[in-house]
């Protein structure tokens, strides 16, 4: 192959991952990065393109779906209505198998799973104390722990007539200005994404907020419902 026709080959393959870069597809393998002159800094013009515009894709898609986890609790008047909410609205964009909410009672010493997804009573834990267990320990840390193929802490989940045994897990504070509230358990047979990871990160101290609201409403519901009885 000549010289022209080569470049000119190399040209309409750079042209071809610009093409796919305008559809949406940022994950498009782009070619010659490596290759000096023109074609090289055409091909590395296209990989700062295809940052930027994966960068702000993924800013958009974190912004869509904490906006509709937001529509999606407001209606919750009690805790179990609250997690399992938040569990169905996550679940339509994030590809986990398992997820559990544990919230800690009025004294601040025993988390309680309040909803969640694919949670067995049975088969998965309803309280942890603090410092018990992973969930326990990530609530007494406040610090966030993702684990794989743990068979200290083993978590499966029920997919028809099989129990799958859960490979990944992340187990995050649900926390705010060093606050702890409860703490969020997430499984899932094949690893997260990075930008589900950055999701539930800026998610975490939403939820806090969001927690301590509804708490505020429970205690008044409860406050009226005891003078109405006086």
């Amino acid at each position: 192959m000549s010289g022209i026709r080569l470049f000119l080959e190399r040209l309409r393959q750079l042209l071809n991952s610009l093409h796919q870069l305008s559809a949406g597809n940022f994950q498009a393998a782009i070619p010659h990065q490596q290759i000096k002159g023109e074609i090289g800094e055409i091909a590395q013009a296209l990989v700062t393109m295809q940052a930027a515009a994966l960068s702000a894709s993924e800013t958009a898609w974190i912004r869509k779906t904490m906006g509709d986890v937001d529509v999606a609790v407001q209606t919750a008047v009690t805790f179990q209505d609250f997690g399992n909410a938040l569990a169905t609205a996550l679940h339509r964009s994030v590809a986990f198998d398992f997820f559990a909410l544990y919230l800690f009672d009025k004294q601040g010493q025993v988390l309680r799973r309040s909803g969640g997804f694919a949670c067995e009573d049975n088969v998965h834990a309803q309280t942890f104390r603090l410092g018990e267990g992973l969930v326990g320990q990530v609530a007494a840390d406040g610090r966030s722990m993702q684990v794989s193929h743990d068979t200290s802490h083993p978590v499966q989940v029920q997919t028809g007539m099989l129990t799958v045994p859960v490979q990944h897990l992340l187990i995050a504070p649900i926390a705010k200005s060093g606050k702890v509230r409860g703490v969020i358990e997430v499984g899932s047979i094949q690893p997260l994404r990075t930008v589900d990871r950055d999701l539930l990160s800026d998610l975490l101290p939403v939820l806090a907020d969001k927690v301590e609201i509804l708490q505020g409403h429970i205690e008044l519901r409860e406050l009226l419902a005891s003078l109405r009885k006086a």
